[in-house]
């Protein structure tokens, strides 16, 4: 067991054909090759420490990035650090789950009773058996309570009431004796898309009023936070509970890779040249990071990982098309006419501006013809979900492209010309 919530150590790499079979970095999986973060880290780090000594009362955290800035590998750090902690006498409950789940309080309560189980399941090897017969009987009492109140169970509707008919207040307080000396973290995904249908289990989460010993982490877009804000009604958060995860350092790239070619017995005299050049094509982005290490992987496989000159260009070439090929997926559901701002803001930021202002955008997107509120609307959605905009952290107004070198993408577009305005004002 870890003490005072310390980051755990890294798991074991797995063979090397799995590895590079496996395209994301932390598909419910831990990232072998983690490094950095130690300031986001430190943000969970603290929540944990406060829920461990019985400091709950609506303290919540919300990590935010755009796609592949490594939010899915810090949540799986998380979870392990939480798993890590817990013991027979004080467990703890990492759940995870899709933020539409809290549109259902009672579907919420049967999963984290769900995952109390498995946790029992897990520690019944070690734990006392009188904490853990204790434990199984609360359990089926908790579940016994949340369906007699019209929760449902096994997807069985009881009573008069349809499944999910409870309200908030009630499921959590059906299953409040079970989890008495247990502690929970809430691992919450997607949380850009939180609907309103979610106000009353966030209400209930954010006010510390569940009854249980439970600390909420949020994992979503750049918008994350606004969106759980207007929409979720969640709005106390501190500043310090809102966390953007951007780039690494290139020490921290490096020091990443060099983990994978130490793992996988990467030799040869050109082994610093490749260090040095995947670093430069990872620009600091989590996910370039995971492209260039796996394209480095696959060319130097067939030649008993001994790195030379010649194919590194190799490596280095397919790890700039896997970059594109992202890029490409960001931007594919943008239609012809809907790339031409996208086009214009590109050339616009790499010029030398930093981000843009929201009025430069509409003026951007009309210009291209898409008049009206509801066609900026759509496309400002899009660009956000897409992670094509982030907000500036410095500047609510202001929007930046945070995904290295996917402005200077957008900027070279190849606009079919039906799609271009035949007289397009210049950006103002």
């Amino acid at each position: 067991m870890l003490d005072d919530f310390e980051r755990p150590p890294p798991p074991p790499p797995p063979p090397l054909d799995l590895w590079l079979s496996q395209s994301d970095r932390a598909d419910n999986r831990r990232e072998p090759f983690f490094v950095g973060r130690e300031d986001e880290y430190a943000v969970f780090a603290r929540g944990a420490r406060l829920l461990r000594d019985g400091n709950v009362g609506g303290e919540a955290i919300i990590f935010q990035g755009a796609p592949g800035a490594g939010k899915s590998a810090l949540m799986q750090e998380c979870i392990e650090a939480a798993r890590t902690r817990s013991t027979a006498t004080r467990p703890w409950v990492a759940q995870s789950l899709d933020v539409h789940t809290l549109a259902d309080p009672a579907a919420l309560c049967r999963l984290l009773l769900r995952g109390l189980r498995r946790e029992q399941l897990r520690l019944a090897d070690v734990g006392p058996h009188r904490r853990m017969e204790r434990l199984r009987a609360r359990l089926q009492e908790a579940w016994d309570e949340l369906s007699a109140r019209g929760g449902g169970a096994g997807g069985v509707r009881i009573g008069a009431r349809p499944l999910g008919g409870i309200v908030a207040e009630d499921a959590f307080d059906a299953i409040a004796d079970a989890f008495e000396d247990v502690r929970v973290v809430l691992f919450i995904d997607e949380a850009q898309n939180v609907g309103k249908d979610a106000r009353a289990a966030l209400s209930v989460l954010s006010r510390g009023q569940a009854g249980i010993d439970l600390l909420p982490v949020f994992f979503g877009l750049g918008d994350a936070a606004a969106a759980l804000d207007e929409r979720g009604g969640l709005s106390r958060p501190p500043d310090e509970g809102v966390v953007e995860m951007g780039a690494l350092s290139d020490t921290e790239v490096r020091e990443s890779l060099e983990m994978a070619f130490d793992a996988y017995s990467v030799s040869g005299s050109a082994r610093d040249g490749w260090l040095d050049e995947l670093t430069a094509l990872s620009q600091g982005w989590p996910q370039h990071l995971n492209r260039a290490a796996k394209a480095a992987g696959r060319e130097l496989e067939p030649h008993g990982m001994d790195v030379d000159a010649a194919t590194l260009g190799r490596a280095v070439a397919a790890g700039q098309q896997a970059n594109l090929r992202y890029y490409t997926r960001r931007l594919r559901d943008f239609s012809a006419m809907e790339q031409v701002p996208l086009k214009a803001l590109g050339a616009r930021l790499t010029s030398g501006t930093a981000s843009l202002h929201e009025d430069e955008m509409r003026a951007a997107v009309t210009d291209a013809g898409l008049t009206g509120e509801k066609a900026w609307s759509e496309w400002f959605e899009k660009a956000l979900r897409r992670g094509v905009l982030a907000p500036d952290p410095r500047d609510s107004m202001c929007y930046r492209v945070p995904i290295p070198s996917l402005a200077t993408h957008m900027a070279n577009l190849d606009v079919p010309p039906s799609a271009r305005p035949s007289s397009a004002s210049p950006l103002r």
